[in-house]
């Protein structure tokens, strides 16, 4: 699942199927994709994974992969993954960052015996957040304008949104939208990722 649809991308940049192919678009999406998930950290799609963990006597169990949608099971060892005992559902919380053990779970009461925890779970977003999609726009945006100015000589000016960009300014203006692209990736990593935490 892309961020954004080809459709979107081609709507947003008023680019025609002469001027760049959806081949050409999905490659602009793809870049500004990996490049947004470097620069926060994360994936803005969902995983379904299992991880193991070793026991840390504690009553909070964090996974490395973050956030977490929902758990399916959690699991338990005393011996190492030799033999897995289920937690109950009803026997803890879960967090977008962890999971919180219950005082009355038997896993709570015995964490200074467990070796292992191996939780099975889905992790990411179920949706793109609304500052991502954003960013998206223009940093695909700006790729696609730039590919375009970069092998056609003839268009003077092209659309990005509601702005026109004329091929005269479009390093300058490229640096201001890029600039605010990263202002919207930063208040999402700021917002997001530590306040809520």
């Amino acid at each position: 699942m892309s961020y954004i649809s080809v459709t979107e991308l081609r709507k947003y940049t008023n680019l025609s199927a002469d001027v760049m192919s959806d081949g050409e678009l999905q490659d602009h999406i793809q870049a500004a994709e990996e490049f947004i998930n470097i620069y926060c950290g994360t994936k803005f799609t969902s995983e379904s994974v299992t991880e193991v963990i070793d026991g840390n006597d504690s009553d909070l169990i964090i996974p490395n992969h973050q956030p977490i949608i929902n758990v399916s099971n959690i699991y338990y060892s005393f011996d190492y993954g030799t033999t897995w005992n289920l937690l109950n559902n009803t026997d803890y919380v879960v967090k977008d960052y962890g999971v919180v053990l219950k005082p009355t779970s038997i896993m709570a009461r015995q964490t200074k015996n467990v070796s292992q925890i191996k939780m099975v779970f889905t992790y990411g977003h179920a949706t793109v957040p609304k500052l991502i999609k954003e960013a998206m726009y223009d940093i695909s945006g700006m790729y696609a304008l730039g590919f375009v100015y970069d092998r056609n000589v003839t268009s003077d000016s092209l659309k990005l949104g509601d702005a026109t960009i004329y091929k005269s300014d479009y390093a300058k203006k490229k640096e201001g939208i890029l600039n605010i692209a990263y202002e919207k990736l930063n208040k999402y990593k700021y917002d997001e990722l530590i306040l809520v935490r």
